[in-house]
């Protein structure tokens, strides 16, 4: 039981994770991490613009609206889906969102600017 070494005893199962990208693998950096991000925070609006289309009768149409009713919670107060989205819009420098969603060819383009933008 004790003939192993050190060294492979404590190295065993490390084989899964390596420390270092091999040569010719292509490591994670921050921008790789930004980039999903961007993409991330494009997809958010794209879904914002299909909301903002449908019809005010269906449940995702009428939860976009709707504002909740009663006390909050002592603290800070969470942050919600449609603020991240407005602050995103913000960034992009959108001022009447709800005009520019009706238009899907203005909109999509937006979203794709968004995928590129360094302020996300």
């Amino acid at each position: 039981m004790w003939s192993r070494g050190w060294l492979e005893i404590a190295t065993l199962g490390s084989a899964s994770w390596m420390p270092y990208a091999p040569q010719g693998v292509k490591g994670t950096d921050d921008d790789d991490d930004a980039d999903i991000v961007r993409f991330i925070k494009a997809q958010r609006i794209k879904w914002l613009g299909h909301i903002q289309r449908m019809d005010r009768a269906r449940p995702t149409g009428k939860l976009l609206d709707w504002r909740p009713m009663g006390t909050r919670p002592v603290g800070r107060p969470r942050q919600r889906w449609q603020e991240d989205v407005m602050e995103d819009l913000k960034n992009l420098e959108v001022k009447i969102w709800k005009e520019t969603a009706k238009d899907r060819r203005t909109w999509r383009d937006l979203a794709e600017k968004a995928k590129t933008h360094k302020g996300l």
